[in-house]
């Protein structure tokens, strides 16, 4: 078994709906499955759309990173996604972020890849605090504790997302 970050995010819908949906649709496809307090966020990178709800669930899976990815994207097309374009406004998103110790690149045919670590992922507060408040002994292999990575992003931290109907 390894343990597996994953990032979820959403800014489209009902994004605190969509978060909660790809959490039980990761608790049946891996084990040991606990997802994050919810946090806002602003858009990161393309500007011009609606803030994000994001979360990070850790789980324990058999699986290879490339199996891994495969449910994730599995997931993205049973929750709605659709295609846009990059860094723009979805439905749903998942991405592996961390798979075990190990650093890991896969090169798709057509030009996109998988990169583990995400390559990232030490810029973006919105994946490292949730995931700091799951695992507050976490490291981002190659990168040192998550405790230090979230001082450096940021002088506040972000506002949990408040859910009444859960």
């Amino acid at each position: 078994m390894v343990e597996i970050v994953i990032g979820l995010g959403s800014n489209l819908g009902d994004p605190v709906s969509q978060i909660r949906g790809a959490a039980r649709f990761l608790e049946r496809a891996f084990r040991h499955t606990r997802l994050s307090p919810l946090v806002a966020s602003e858009p990161m990178y393309f500007a011009d759309q609606p803030p994000f709800v994001n979360a990070v669930v850790i789980a324990e899976t058999d699986l290879a990173p490339l199996e891994v990815f495969g449910v994730l994207k599995t997931a993205e097309h049973a929750l709605g996604r659709q295609a846009t374009f990059a860094n723009g406004p979805r439905l749903i998103d998942l991405d592996l972020l961390i798979y075990g110790c190990i650093h890991y690149r896969f090169d798709f045919s057509d030009g996109s890849n998988l990169i583990v670590p995400h390559p990232r992922i030490a810029e973006r507060l919105f994946v490292m605090q949730p995931w700091l408040a799951l695992h507050p002994l976490a490291n981002l292999p190659g990168r040192g504790p998550v405790t230090d990575l979230v001082a450096r992003l940021a002088q506040a931290r972000l506002a949990e997302v408040q859910d009444s109907r859960v």
